[in-house]
């Protein structure tokens, strides 16, 4: 009883499914995640969560947990209104009393936000880049003790200097030196 209440009270879904594939338990959180009551998927093949293509992943994973192995990968599933959901996937196997693996445990995480954040973090670099590489002012990037971590081509053509040249270098040493080839050549 204990563990039942456990598992409707999970925030995470967890989906109960024989060897076969068949959905045999579905949490009130695989409810809300996906869209199906469990009265109306208990009894359907998991493959109804997959996207088109996906079922062998399904059926590769079953495969896997029959060996005895946890599987742990990121997927995409299908709710009930068509919606792809991003999750991050636990499935253990699951053993009988005489410790025959009889079925999965599947714990299904929504990855959504996390998802969504790292496209926005993989848009801002490429941004930056995009702008850090194609200034037409010399920019560059130094470490706390003032050494070059990262520079564009203009700053490279401004010192008169390679980017390996100058990568690592503290930059009031350039600046010194600069200052020195100057004042060599205006005696």
């Amino acid at each position: 009883r204990l563990l039942a209440s456990i598992v409707e009270s999970s925030g995470d879904a967890i989906i109960g499914i024989r060897l076969d594939g068949m959905i045999v338990s579905w949490n009130k959180s695989a409810e809300v995640l996906f869209g199906y009551t469990a009265a109306e998927i208990v009894g359907s093949h998991g493959a109804v969560l997959a996207p088109p293509g996906g079922a062998n992943f399904m059926r590769e994973t079953l495969a896997r947990v029959r060996n005895g192995t946890v599987c742990r990968h990121e997927t995409v599933r299908l709710a009930k209104d068509g919606t792809r959901i991003d999750l991050a996937v636990t499935v253990s196997p699951v053993r009988d009393p005489d410790g025959f693996i009889v079925g999965a445990a599947v714990i299904g995480r929504d990855i959504r936000e996390r998802m969504r954040n790292e496209a926005k973090l993989r848009e801002s670099k490429e941004l930056f880049r995009g702008a850090f590489e194609n200034a037409p002012f010399g920019i560059c990037l130094v470490d706390p003790d003032g050494r070059f971590q990262q520079l564009n081509e203009t700053l490279c053509r401004l010192f008169d200097h390679s980017e390996e040249e100058l990568l690592g270098m503290d930059w009031t040493d350039l600046i010194r030196s600069e200052e020195h080839t100057s004042e060599l050549q205006s005696h």
